[in-house]
């Protein structure tokens, strides 16, 4: 079973679980795409009609008249407008084919692929669909859709191409990363859709060459030249054309993301003169300023460098961050503890470093790399990169500073923290130290896992909800040996939660914050 499998609720899993058993037998999720082929004469001979008859007849996804104008449905702009990275088919025992495709996201280009799978006879009859989206479960949303579209264009085509023996090739790029500068002239600036249309032309046409009418060129850089670039601007300001010549693209540039003020931003002078009660009414009624997406990305950018970034501190500034939520928690708010408040409100000045802390931070990149190599064995396309500090619009006054952030073609984003114990520095085999007094691993009917009452597991449940992660790998590293659990959100835990540390950020840090009042030495 898949861990997507496993986080579907009891009734929907069931339902996946039945499909599965009845057509495949196996996971879909749990499978890799070297297990399936690229060759197009395995591919099932979906039609238009089959594909009506399941979105409309079988799931009543779409209507009869939206199915009539299947050019502007999302499902085919998907497909169209190239968002299907990869697609693999495998045959299966029972006259079926699973289809399994990697679907990018139309908005965030830069998240890893979504999963989807579709159960076909050989003959084109859809049998089902599946998506890890957050439409997945209706198994029709607009991503298998996109993979329908995309297997009826190709089998349409396929004696067009008369290259059936050739692995299938997309009109679209796999997941382009990088495009590569080139010079105007070397750019095809048409649509999707204009291609395609040339591409039938041509499909139809098959040997016949139009004749083109020869030019002399105009050389770069001169006045015929940047004349044309200039009525080019007056006339379309927006055009592709135009971001690739000198001086015409500083137009196209964008304006940077102007980060927010900080939470400690909000003391003023008049602030600091307010008596108890108008205080009080204050910091019960102020709404900290909403957050954009842009600027969520932005603190988390600027921030990469955690204790060696300036703005890391004083973003943090004010904010409840996951390493003290446990703290928090388990303190008064009316009568908060002094050092506590410090160190929310003042982070830089109040850092502090042991010996626990100098051996954690000497051998966390030593951790990382041995945590890499494992999960790269493991995982298909395995990633871990840098992570500064994740802010959540939902709860601004809150913030988290994983140690990476993780991806894999198999399991989508995620985070880990990593934790180099001083005291279990010499153990050789750590699950023997699970249940030690203090220690964050425990042991549950045999299992040894990240112990619930321990701070670490609430600085995870902090780090997973705020940056709206799938999952933490929590690691536990030794020169000798490593530990990986897989965390997933927790969200009664969450729910439970928030309302304390809501109550604490009014009572106890902004009365810190506007007013100064633990702080400040009297007058």
């Amino acid at each position: 079973m898949s861990d997507y499998c496993k986080r579907l609720d009891p009734a929907c899993r069931e339902r996946y679980l039945a499909i599965v058993g009845k057509y495949v037998g196996k996971d879909p999720y749990l499978m890799k795409m070297s297990e399936f082929s690229q060759d197009r004469q395995h591919l099932p001979k979906i039609e238009a009609v089959d594909i009506t008859s399941y979105l409309v007849l079988q799931t009543s996804y779409y209507t009869r008249e939206e199915m009539k104008a299947h050019k502007s449905l999302n499902s085919y702009n998907f497909y169209n407008n190239g968002w299907i990275s990869k697609m693999g088919v495998k045959r299966l025992n029972n006259n079926n084919v699973l289809l399994f495709a990697r679907v990018n996201h139309s908005q965030r280009s830069h998240e890893t692929p979504l999963k989807t799978w579709v159960i076909a006879s050989k003959d084109g009859d859809v049998q089902a669909g599946h998506c890890d989206c957050m439409a997945g479960l209706s198994e029709s949303c607009s991503h298998v859709g996109a993979v329908l579209f995309a297997v009826e264009d190709m089998v349409k085509r396929e004696d067009e191409l008369a290259c059936t023996s050739r692995p299938c090739e997309w009109l679209m790029p796999s997941h382009v990363k990088k495009i590569p500068p080139a010079p105007v002239a070397c750019i095809d600036f048409r649509s999707s859709q204009a291609k395609r249309q040339n591409w039938d032309s041509f499909s139809k046409a098959a040997a016949a060459h139009a004749k083109r009418t020869r030019r002399s060129p105009v050389e770069p850089g001169s006045e015929k030249y940047m004349s044309y670039f200039q009525e080019l601007t007056e006339n379309f300001p927006k055009s592709a054309a135009l971001m690739a010549r000198d001086p015409f693209h500083k137009a196209f540039i964008p304006k940077s993301t102007k980060l927010p003020k900080s939470v400690l931003e909000y003391r003023t002078p008049l602030t600091l003169q307010l008596q108890p009660k108008e205080l009080e009414q204050l910091y019960q009624a102020l709404e900290l300023d909403e957050l954009t997406t842009a600027q969520v990305g932005a603190i988390e950018r600027a921030t990469r460098g955690q204790s060696s970034s300036k703005t890391w501190f004083r973003q943090r500034a004010g904010r409840i961050t996951a390493s003290n939520l446990r703290r928090v928690l388990h303190t008064n708010a009316e009568k908060p503890a002094k050092a506590l408040i410090k160190a929310i409100c003042y982070p830089e000045a109040h850092r502090f470093s042991t010996a626990a802390t100098s051996y954690g931070n000497k051998h966390e990149g030593q951790a990382r790399r041995a945590y890499e190599r494992m999960m790269t064995q493991e995982h298909e396309g395995f990633s871990c990169m840098d992570s500064g500090l994740w802010v959540n619009p939902k709860w601004p006054y809150m913030g988290a500073s994983p140690d990476g952030m993780v991806a894999c073609n198999c399991h989508g984003n995620g985070i880990c923290e990593i934790k180099c114990p001083y005291s279990q520095q010499d153990e050789a085999n750590l699950e023997l130290t699970a249940g030690q007094k203090g220690f964050c691993l425990t042991t549950d009917g045999g299992k040894v896992m990240l112990d619930r009452e321990h701070e670490y597991f609430y600085q995870v449940q902090a780090q997973l909800h705020i940056s709206q992660a799938d999952y933490c790998d929590f690691i536990v590293w030794t020169p000798h040996d490593m530990f990986v659990e897989r965390v997933i959100p927790d969200n009664a835990f969450w729910d439970t939660v928030l309302p304390e540390v809501e109550h604490f950020f009014r009572a106890g840090v902004l009365l810190e914050v506007l007013g100064q009042k633990l702080t400040k030495s009297p007058s």
